[in-house]
């Protein structure tokens, strides 16, 4: 099929059809709309997803679960924002949660202990209890960074992986430098009051 069917009942080739004719198609339940759609915008959000998860795998699987969920909710896009726009905060979003469940399998504060009762009697010099420490210390600070306000917690994970770069972060989130700053400040407050009451 080289033709899509707009809303008013025409008949085009999609590559004349602008982005709006092409989500109102898709959103009416036309497969091959909302397939043009996601090969447009699929290097873009590749790019994305690399630069987030430093894994091209990661950014695949990010590409196509992203792609899935858009699929599935395009009915509620609302055209706010453009559809590329949509579809980044999808991909941004897929990207962090897989990052997150990535850390949760890295950082366990209940792990197996046999693991450091072996290095420690192998190695007497071997600090057990600073690594447990550290541990402990990472696990509240993931903690903390989940319970942070959405936006908030976005910008955090964003900066963690553009190792410190406001540019890159304000990028990716969609947001200008200064926001992006002022995000990072109140998100940095509010994670030091949370680790200072747990502490």
């Amino acid at each position: 099929m080289n033709s899509v069917r707009t809303m008013n009942g025409q008949t085009g080739s999609k590559c004349q059809l602008d982005e709006t004719a092409l989500v109102m198609a898709a959103k009416a339940g036309e497969d091959e709309a909302f397939a043009e759609l996601i090969l447009r915008y699929r290097m873009r959000i590749l790019a994305a997803a690399m630069r987030i998860t430093k894994n091209h795998a990661d950014a695949e699987d990010v590409f196509q679960t992203a792609s899935m969920q858009a699929y599935v909710h395009i009915c509620k896009f609302d055209c706010r924002s453009t559809f590329s726009t949509w579809m980044m905060r999808i991909a941004i979003n897929t990207a962090l949660m897989l990052l997150r469940k990535q850390r949760a399998a890295r950082i366990t504060f209940t792990e197996d202990f046999s693991g450091f009762e072996a290095r420690w009697l192998k190695d007497p010099k071997a600090d057990v209890w600073a690594e447990l420490l550290s541990r402990e210390r990472a696990w509240h600070l993931e903690t903390a960074i989940r319970a942070l306000h959405p936006p908030l917690r976005t910008v955090v994970e964003l900066q963690s992986r553009q190792q410190g770069s406001i540019q890159q972060t304000a990028e990716l989130s969609g947001l200008t430098v200064p926001a992006t700053k002022s995000r990072l400040f109140r998100a940095r407050r509010e994670l030091r009051r949370k680790l200072q009451a747990c502490l």
